[in-house]
């Protein structure tokens, strides 16, 4: 590990170290110390490559990007100054063996489109759509390699893809602003730049190296009008892709080629001419040189005077974003059925509606049981009177109050909520056009008082009952759908109470103890299809196979007479037919298992997609892991069997209110992704508190806030990003801290 001070210990030091003038590279200033380390990190460390070493001193450093990505440009370029200086020895370049790139193919994608040459108004409004994904990316390359005069580069570090597009989505042109130039003389004299300014400050300009308008297009004022487009929208969305607001933005023009009108049209300013290069292979035209400031305040900024500007007034923000316009619908709805509910249950008129209770419930549950009725309260009350928020009464009302107020307020209020979620979220990715669910079930202890209203003591002595909490939940888009809680342990019966949610050709996958005729059927008469995992069972189509060195089969499923009589005791009047189920050998990463499913077409769904399909299914214990761990929900104030709902149920809204932001922030990382980086998802954990720390503003306030509230937290929930690991396992085990009456248990036995 680096060391961070000069008085770290260490031998005599490198006399060449010593006597360095400055310690300062690329804007990061480092000891001698820590210079020292990164010679002896060097010599340790022989077969790495030079990316190999530059990543590991950046995580030695902590030297990031504003993104959050290592430095590793600047560490090359500071390693190989050190070489320079005799301090220490690079290992050689390393070839990687993929010689040029491969030229960009031209298809008919790219061809010259029918003439476009009308008045600007026509094709207004005006929209930049971002070349986000593998496919859009590779049009755009395309375009640009075959329209423009220069060919499509391949950008290196932080960049950002254009389209321009009319009012009916047809493309006019691209553009392409990446960093900018690491030394340019008249750009730095004209900022009054000094080396170590430059050093430090040069992300926070940009390089505008490519902009097109199709040869096919010939719009008077379209170029300056897009360019002017351009420069209101990107220090925005520079600063929410790659974290960090650029304050400049420089371009070059050939002036053999063109008069830059259109760029002097949008107020850039030229400030000089390129060196250019006169002879050999790569002879460069000389070029002018515009810039365009991004910021008022610009040189101030690149001199590192003051941080670069916001606007004090916030945008007004954009009703018609369709995650903000989702939201929106989800809070009237929830103010709808919290006036209905009020309307039906409440005889006379309370200092405490309904609305407030549901607010205040869901603040209790992300409180994890730190704090009390009292505590919770004033802090609702407070954070309404920051955000300007009107409440029934200037003091906090008492926690007596607010108690007897849950009481009033039925649980169902919250399942109603957890539907209009669900409807207005948005229905996401289908899986072979088919939405994919998992049931799974959790026992959770549950206050001593519902011993009373008929939840089992776990065994002889116990003092805490249990309940068994159920959940179908969406394997896509990772929310939960329908969910229960019961006093009843067993799974099959509450994965019953679930199917209502399904739909004709839906997918729903079951672990290990699940598989019985009555849920299979019942499964069946939805329209759904099920993958059961098996287990040794009574079945003995299901036990030959297993017994057997088949990898597929398709049986004949029916029940025993055993079996069969239960059911009709059970389900009198219904038909319980034999079924043909497919029987499939599964092995993942050295773990084999058996899969039966209704899903019999094996070209459709292979035995691979089944396999995949179920190990998808563990992202539902990832729920009840984000449930107990980070919401902390098995922790419950409430002591009745209501109080105990309303809690469980608001948490299910938590997570699927959250989901509805965390999904969007993923779709906006799948998107900006390039090909071969690593894949990166939201971190939930943050997401969950950002929309806790927002409650009031997101649930009271009026549409202009409400609609700023969910953008603010959008763009913070992106902010903090976890790396996706796959095949990634762990054992098991309980999180529950030790109590004095476990670790008195331990000590003993």
């Amino acid at each position: 590990m680096l060391r961070d001070t000069a008085s770290s210990g260490g031998g005599a030091m490198d006399p060449r170290i010593t006597n360095l003038e400055s310690t300062t590279f690329f804007g990061r200033r480092l000891t001698r110390r820590q210079v020292a380390d990164i010679q002896e990190t060097v010599a340790l460390l022989p077969n790495d490559s030079r990316s190999e070493l530059a990543k590991t001193i950046c995580e030695h450093l902590n030297w990031h990007t504003p993104k959050g990505d290592y430095r590793v440009s600047a560490c090359l370029r500071m390693l190989e100054r050190l070489e320079g200086f005799g301090i220490l020895t690079l290992p050689e370049k390393r070839d990687n063996g993929s010689g040029a790139l491969p030229p960009i193919r031209h298809t008919a994608a790219s061809d010259p489109q029918p003439e476009i040459a009308c008045d600007l108004s026509a094709l207004e409004p005006l929209s930049l759509r971002a070349a986000d994904g593998h496919a859009e990316r590779a049009e755009w390359n395309e375009l640009v390699d075959r329209h423009h005069y220069l060919g499509c580069p391949r950008p290196f570090g932080p960049h950002l893809r254009w389209f321009v597009l009319d009012r009916d989505g047809r493309r006019l042109g691209c553009l392409l602003f990446e960093a900018a130039s690491r030394t340019l003389p008249a750009r730095d004299e004209w900022i009054g730049w000094s080396e170590r300014d430059r050093e430090r400050r040069l992300h926070l300009a940009l390089g505008n190296s490519r902009f097109i308008v199709f040869p096919w297009v010939a719009v008077p004022n379209l170029a300056s009008r897009v360019l002017g487009m351009a420069a209101a929208r990107l220090p925005g969305e520079w600063e929410r892709r790659h974290g960090c607001r650029p304050v400049l933005c420089e371009t070059f023009v050939d002036p053999t080629r063109f008069d830059g009108a259109c760029y002097r049209a949008a107020n850039w300013e030229r400030i000089g001419m390129t060196a250019g290069r006169k002879s050999g292979r790569r002879a460069k035209p000389a070029k002018e040189i515009l810039v365009l400031p991004l910021d008022r305040g610009f040189r101030d900024v690149l001199r590192g005077r003051e941080s670069p500007a916001r606007s004090p007034r916030p945008p007004r923000p954009d009703l018609d974003d369709p995650l903000v316009a989702a939201w929106l619908r989800i809070i009237d709805a929830a103010t709808a059925l919290a006036e209905a509910h009020d309307r039906r249950w409440m005889k006379r008129r309370r200092v405490l509606n309904s609305l407030i209770v549901m607010l205040f419930v869901f603040r209790l549950v992300l409180s994890r049981r730190e704090k009390g009725y009292a505590t919770v309260t004033a802090e609702l009350w407070e954070q309404c009177r920051k955000l300007g928020i009107a409440l029934p009464q200037r003091e906090p009302v008492v926690a007596s109050s607010i108690c007897k107020a849950r009481q009033r307020v039925h649980e169902e209020l919250f399942l109603d909520l957890h539907r209009e979620i669900l409807r207005h979220g948005g229905d996401g990715a289908r899986w072979k056009g088919r939405r994919v669910f998992a049931v799974d079930g959790t026992k959770m202890n549950l206050p001593r008082g519902l011993v009373d209203a008929g939840y089992p003591l776990p065994k002889d002595g116990a003092h805490y009952p249990q309940g068994l909490v159920s959940c179908l939940y969406r394997l896509d888009t990772k929310v939960p759908v329908d969910f229960s809680l019961s006093a009843r342990a067993c799974e099959r019966t509450a994965a019953l109470g679930h199917l209502h949610a399904l739909e004709a050709g839906d997918v729903v996958v079951f672990d290990r103890g699940y598989f019985s005729f009555e849920l299979l059927h019942a499964v069946i008469r939805t329209g759904a299809h099920p993958v059961f995992r098996l287990q040794a069972n009574g079945v003995a189509a299901f036990r030959d196979f297993m017994a057997g060195d088949g990898t597929e089969a398709v049986v004949a499923a029916s029940p025993g007479p055993d079996t069969r009589r239960e059911l009709a005791r059970r389900r009198p009047g219904e038909r319980f037919d034999p079924v043909d189920v497919r029987l499939v050998r599964c092995r993942t990463g050295g773990d084999g298992f058996n899969l039966a499913t209704t899903l019999l077409d094996a070209d459709d769904v292979s035995a691979d997609d089944l396999g995949a399909l179920y190990q998808g299914r563990w992202s539902i214990e990832e729920l009840y892991k984000v449930s107990k761990q980070t919401v902390a929900v098995d922790e419950f104030h409430g002591r009745t069997e209501r109080g105990v709902r309303q809690e469980l149920y608001a948490h299910f809204n938590l997570i699927a209110m959250t989901r509805l932001l965390s999904g969007h922030g993923d779709g906006l990382l799948a998107d900006m992704r390039e090909d071969g980086e690593e894949r990166q998802t939201v971190n939930f954990r943050n997401a969950i508190a950002v929309v806790g720390a927002n409650l009031e503003e997101t649930l009271l306030a009026q549409v202009d806030a409400v609609a700023r509230a969910v953008t603010r937290m959008a763009e913070r929930i992106l902010k903090v990003r976890s790396r996706l690991r796959p095949g990634r396992t762990y054992p098991r085990k309980s999180m529950k801290p030790v109590s004095k009456w476990n670790r008195r248990r331990a000590t003993t036995t």
